[in-house]
Formats: C-alpha cells, sequence, structure tokens
C-alpha cells in the first residue's frame, strides 16, 4: 500500500514538473499569441500537444494504479459538471459541422484537460508538507516567468511608456496579460502559503515587480485592490483593525483625487495616452466593446443561445483568443444551458473552498478566487495554458478539502 501511494505521488510530479517545464521553456514560432516575437530564448516546439499527451499517460498510469489494488476512484459533482460539458461541447460537431484542428486542441481538449488533471488530484491525499512542496515549486515556476518578463524588458527595446511596449512583452508562456493573469495569483499564494521570512517577501517582492513590467492593467489594479482588501481585514484586536480600515479609507480617498490629476495614473486606469481607438470607451476597455459586438452578433443564433458554439470556432477570428470576460465567454462557448452548468461547478467550488480556507487556511483558495476575479476582464479561461494552472490550484485546494473530510470523520469516530 504504502508503494501504491508513493507511484500516485510520484505520478502527480511528473505532471506538474513536466506543466512547468513545457509552459516555461517550450513554444511555437507560428503561435498567433507570438505577436512581435519572444526575446527570451525558447525551445520551439508546441508545448499543448505532449502536454496533453504526458497527462493523459498519466491518468492511463494513475488508473492501472487503482485497479492493481482493487480502489475506487473518487469521482464527485465537480466532475459530473466537467462530463456534463464535455457533452454540450459536441453539440454543434453532431450538426455536421467540422472543427480546426488547433481550435480542437485551443479549446475543446481543455475540458478533458480539467477533468483529468483534477481526478489526479483528489485522488492523492497530499500531506501539508506536500501542499508547502507544490507551493515551493510553483514559487520556482512564478521566478522563472519573472526572470523571463525582466529580460524581455530590459531587451525588447522598447520603453514602457510606449503604447506598443505590450505587443513585445511576450515570453514562452504567453503575451502579457496572460502572464500577468498567472503570476498575481502565484505572488499571493506564495505570500500566504509561507511563514513570514526574507527569502519568501524577496520571492514576493520580484515576482511584483514583474507583474508590474507587464504592464497589465487589469493586474496591477487587481493587485492593488487585493492589498488594499487584505491590509482592511487584517489585525486580530478589534480596535486596531477599526482604526487600520478607517487609516485605508482615509488614503483611499486622498489618492483618488492625486490619480485623476496624473498622468501617468490616467494612462493606467482609462488607457488615456492610447492612439489605437477614437472614444475613451474604447480606450478604457482596449477594443473589448467592439470585440463583444462583434463577435455575438457574428455567432448568435437560436442553436448558440442555448448550448453555444462548442468545439466549433466563432465566426470573428479575435474571438478565438477569448473574450477577456468569463461570463460573455461562458455564454458565447457554453450557451444558457452550459452556463448554468458552469455557473453551479462555481459555486460549488467556492463553498467547499472556503470551508477549507476556514479551517486550514488554504492558499489555494485565494488563487482560485483571483483567478475567477480575474477572469471578469483577463483571459483565465478557455485558453489551454491558463486552464491547466487553474485546475492544478483547485485540485490542490480540492484534495485538501477531502483530506480534511476525512480527518473530520476518523476524529469523530475515534
Amino acid at each position: 500500500m504504502e508503494g501504491k501511494v508513493k507511484l500516485e505521488k510520484a505520478i502527480l510530479q511528473i505532471y506538474l514538473i513536466s506543466t512547468f517545464c513545457l509552459f516555461a521553456f517550450f513554444a511555437y514560432e507560428g503561435d498567433g499569441s507570438a505577436l512581435y516575437g519572444r526575446t527570451v530564448p525558447y525551445i520551439n516546439m508546441e508545448p499543448i500537444i505532449p502536454h496533453f499527451v504526458i497527462l493523459v499517460g498519466c491518468f492511463a498510469i494513475f488508473l492501472l494504479c487503482k485497479f492493481s489494488y482493487k480502489e475506487k476512484i473518487k469521482v464527485d459533482m465537480i466532475c459530473g459538471c466537467l462530463l456534463i460539458k464535455g457533452c454540450l461541447d459536441l453539440i454543434p460537431f453532431a450538426q455536421g459541422v467540422t472543427p480546426k484542428f488547433n481550435y480542437f486542441f485551443q479549446y475543446y481538449v481543455i475540458t478533458w484537460l480539467a477533468l483529468l488533471s483534477y481526478l489526479i488530484l483528489i485522488n492523492v491525499r497530499l500531506s501539508k508538507r506536500e501542499i508547502e512542496f507544490v507551493q515551493k515549486e510553483l514559487a520556482v515556476f512564478g521566478i522563472v516567468l519573472s526572470v523571463q518578463v525582466v529580460y524581455t524588458a530590459l531587451n525588447c527595446g522598447v520603453s514602457y511608456s510606449n503604447d506598443w511596449y505590450k505587443t513585445y512583452m511576450v515570453i514562452p508562456y504567453a503575451g502579457s496579460n496572460v502572464i500577468a493573469a498567472l503570476l498575481v495569483p502565484i505572488v499571493f499564494i506564495t505570500f500566504f502559503g509561507f511563514k513570514k521570512c526574507l527569502l519568501r517577501n524577496l520571492v514576493v517582492a520580484f515576482i511584483g515587480i514583474a507583474i508590474v513590467l507587464t504592464r497589465s492593467r487589469g493586474a496591477l489594479l487587481l493587485s492593488a485592490a487585493l492589498i488594499f482588501f487584505f491590509a482592511y481585514r487584517k489585525g486580530d484586536k478589534r480596535a486596531k483593525q477599526n482604526l487600520r480600515r478607517v487609516a485605508l479609507c482615509i488614503i483611499l480617498i486622498l489618492m483618488v483625487p492625486v490619480a485623476l490629476s496624473s498622468q501617468p495614473a490616467k494612462d493606467l486606469l482609462f488607457n488615456a495616452q492610447s492612439t489605437m481607438y477614437d472614444t475613451a470607451l474604447e480606450r478604457m476597455l482596449n477594443g473589448r466593446l467592439n470585440l463583444w459586438r462583434d463577435t455575438f452578433k457574428a455567432n448568435l443564433s437560436f442553436e448558440t443561445f442555448f448550448f453555444g458554439t462548442g468545439m466549433y470556432p466563432p465566426t470573428s477570428e479575435s474571438s478565438n483568443a477569448g473574450l477577456h470576460n468569463i461570463l460573455l465567454d461562458l455564454f458565447l462557448r457554453c450557451g444558457f444551458m452550459g452556463t448554468l452548468n458552469y455557473s453551479a461547478m462555481f459555486l460549488l467550488l467556492i463553498r467547499r473552498g472556503k470551508r477549507v480556507f476556514q479551517r486550514k487556511n488554504c492558499a489555494f483558495f485565494i488563487g482560485v478566487c483571483i483567478i475567477y476575479i480575474n477572469s471578469l476582464f483577463e483571459v483565465c479561461f478557455f485558453s489551454y495554458k491558463p486552464e491547466a494552472f487553474l485546475w492544478i490550484f483547485i485540485g490542490v485546494m480540492m484534495s485538501e478539502y477531502y483530506s480534511d473530510r476525512k480527518d473530520i470523520l476518523m476524529n469523530s469516530q475515534g
């Protein structure tokens, strides 16, 4: 039995290390996310297909391990929701639509990526020490991405204040906004997942610098809001806590007129200097209003209203990268029925994650919440690499949830 447990955890480590290495150092030159090219050296190979093959291989070995020891595989409602989504996504295909091969791997297999990685993680009972090891691996991955961001910022040949800077902020993992969308949860998982020490603070500071260098407005604003939120909530003694809250509110109120009168702040908040769009609203939304309107105008029909576009690529080519809003993306890709299914899954995850966070201070719950919030204005879902990390966070969180439930049951019986 001890050998089985070690094998299962070894399988998990193979998957995690493969994910970190493939996404950090491998990229394809013909990838649309390359934009104006990557400054950082990388290995020219598409990482998505080998990553999925490794995941399927790990899952197959995992199943053989379970069957050989005649153990049941834990399956929960989250798995059921993912299976329903996988079936709903096939509806456009069943109607005779032939999907593009690259779209198949960029979108449809994401559901099976989520399901297989989630099943592995919830069936491996991770100890506190092993969860901390996963956090360390994640922090190292964050440092690697941060080094690549700093290298790109110093060598891309475009100044930080230039409108085109973000176009050149591309590393093997992804471009500016997608990089920041992952670094923000990593930095907060690192901060709350480890005990206070100089090394932790240095890592957090370095990743924080990288987030700033991505020049992602959403990530910077979200980070500022999260820092304010956690500072507002911190404190054991009520008197000191209330005093801190009043002071933070006063600081926030005083910062508003300063920010509105500062040109750099206007550029950050409202994209004021951008010459790419005609109106202030378009500049503030970075052109997403037109993207939303054009995509739904081209794709909305009776069939897509109920079941979405599924694995069929939307008519608007620009929407293949996502609508940068999880609610709109859910409705476009999954339709009304799929949105209900996914919403039920989200609520269940938040409910269970909140429970394990309250009992065991699970840092991955913070990471999952940050991704959910960030998904309202960035690409965090329906894109292979961000989804892979989302389900690693969810899987570790739910593994800790089930371990806690088992501990409670054993204590009650004892």
